[in-house]
């Protein structure tokens, strides 16, 4: 019988450190840009724009930000 074994990947405290700035500075940075075109009288397509690559980068974080190869594996 074939038992399932669950990888998981702990990074380094260089990259959660890198990934949590990330998430504070690109998120927020996300946010703003939405609340900016919510709340602008015309809103405009440089504005739109801008708020989807922003989300694009948010949602892209966790392939971007690792940096370095060193990763602790924790089988289950």
């Amino acid at each position: 019988k074939k038992e399932e074994q669950k990888i998981i990947l702990v990074p380094t405290l260089k990259n959660a450190v890198l990934i949590l700035y990330g998430y504070l500075l690109i998120g927020g940075m996300s946010i703003l840009a939405l609340s900016m075109l919510l709340t602008l009288e015309n809103q405009n397509l440089i504005t739109f724009i801008a708020w989807g690559m922003g989300l694009m980068l948010f949602f892209l974080m966790n392939i971007t930000l690792i940096v370095n190869k060193t990763v602790k594996v924790i089988k289950r």
